[in-house]
């Protein structure tokens, strides 16, 4: 096997298959997809990078809402909401929590939040919509970095959504965003990430992120680059050695000593270092070069004032 593309999943788990006839296609195919699992997570692959944009509209604040304690409806008053503000989040209040449109009816003017409302009941309530909690795309693994083109600098992402709530319990801070951090899944169950402080005016952040891909399941499917095929069938023979086989058919690569699963797993290993070096080899995803950024002193620029900001 020479490159990712000379192997179908319907190719890898025939050829388990080889080693042991008897073994039932299911259990090939789970010994498979568990070395592909293990290979995926290995290492970040430069082909699992992509890149994104949040759009953050501008807040809208006008007019008045009614809202109910114990209820998830809500009505406008003077409002002129559109179909387009569903997914964004209100701000009732002057303060937190926020609230997630669920839906939204542009003709009747009302709303239905993702859970009650649990403030007094108010007929006359100030609000704002914004756009808080940024919705990740599907196959989301992690963010690489995300960018504020307004202010010209990265947003941190090594904090967690306890240390704003102690800063900033009512959410009471607006301004440029300086700080990405984790949140509750919405109720559709996609990764969201809360944007502090909130932002006073509509911006956009590109971001580049590890894609997370899906497992093998049509027999046409293949490994993403550079993932090879050779290295799939060893991890996959990995497993075979750890499973005793059927009663009426023993395994013959079981073994109660594990002597053959640690000779293939050290192999399986060593492939996955090789995938590993020739991935950076050719992306450079790992190489860096000294430059003025690293020198004390250095020119004051977006991320030098980022990184002595007083609140890091």
């Amino acid at each position: 096997m020479a490159n990712s593309g000379d192997a179908t999943y319907e190719e890898l788990w025939k050829r388990v298959l080889l080693y042991y006839p008897e073994c039932p296609p299911v259990f090939a195919q789970e010994f498979v997809n568990t070395a592909y699992s293990r290979a995926i997570n290995h290492y970040q692959w430069s082909s699992l990078r992509g890149d994104g944009e949040f759009v953050i509209a501008t807040p809208y604040a006008t007019g008045t809402v009614s809202v109910t304690q114990g209820s998830t409806a809500v009505t406008g008053t003077a409002t002129v909401w559109t179909s387009a503000m569903a997914g964004r989040e209100i701000y009732i209040g002057g303060q937190a929590p926020y609230f997630t449109i669920e839906s939204l009816d542009p003709i009747g003017q009302t709303m239905v939040l993702d859970r009650v409302y649990g403030g007094v009941t108010n007929p006359t309530a100030a609000y704002s919509i914004e756009t808080v909690y940024l919705v990740c795309p599907t196959d989301f693994n992690g963010f690489i970095s995300v960018r504020d083109m307004t202010n010209n600098w990265r947003l941190n992402l090594n904090f967690r959504q306890e240390y704003i709530d102690r800063w900033d319990p009512k959410r009471t801070n607006n301004g440029s965003p300086r700080i990405l951090v984790s949140a509750p899944q919405n109720s559709a169950g996609r990764r969201r990430y809360e944007l502090w402080p909130r932002g006073a005016a509509g911006q956009i952040f590109p971001y580049q992120y590890l894609r997370k891909p899906s497992l093998l399941s049509a027999n046409s499917d293949r490994p993403i680059f550079p993932i090879r095929g050779d290295v799939i069938r060893e991890g996959a023979l990995v497993e075979l050695t750890l499973w005793p086989g059927l009663a009426s058919n023993p395994n013959p690569f079981y073994d109660d000593s594990l002597g053959g699963y640690r000779a293939r797993e050290a192999r399986f290993k060593e492939l996955l270092a090789q995938l590993t070096t020739e991935d950076q080899l050719v992306n450079q995803t790992d190489i860096s070069y000294e430059d003025y950024t690293s020198i004390p002193y250095a020119p004051l620029d977006a991320n030098w004032i980022q990184k002595h900001d007083a609140i890091f």
